[in-house]
């Protein structure tokens, strides 16, 4: 059953922040209730398979995929999570301040 609306995680001007597991599903789901005491909104995922892309043999990803992958051919993930983070103006505007920013 989905609680949440579709595109909910997609929202513009938020952040949604995966967090890959395998066997300790508890640990995670222990995290996303201490996220979620703080207002942050989270989900969980079963992963059922995995296939590679082609994307992952081009050149121009190579420095992507070597950081963002085990390094494995079986990344043997079992769950995932996915966490939304609301951005407000001023957190945006005093990350990254113009140079006419009052902040």
């Amino acid at each position: 059953m989905n609680l949440y609306k579709e595109g909910f995680f997609t929202q513009l001007e938020t952040i949604h922040l995966h967090i890959d597991g395998t066997s300790k599903i508890i640990d995670l789901e222990q995290l996303l209730e201490g996220l979620g005491v703080q207002g942050f909104q989270s989900k969980t995922h079963k992963v059922l398979g995995f296939i590679a892309g082609p994307q992952r043999d081009k050149p121009e990803f190579k420095q992507t995929y070597s950081v963002d992958t085990t390094g494995f051919a079986d990344e043997s993930f079992d769950h995932f999570s996915t966490t939304l983070i609301k951005l407000s103006t001023r957190c945006i505007l005093s990350s990254h301040p113009s140079p006419n920013s009052q902040f």
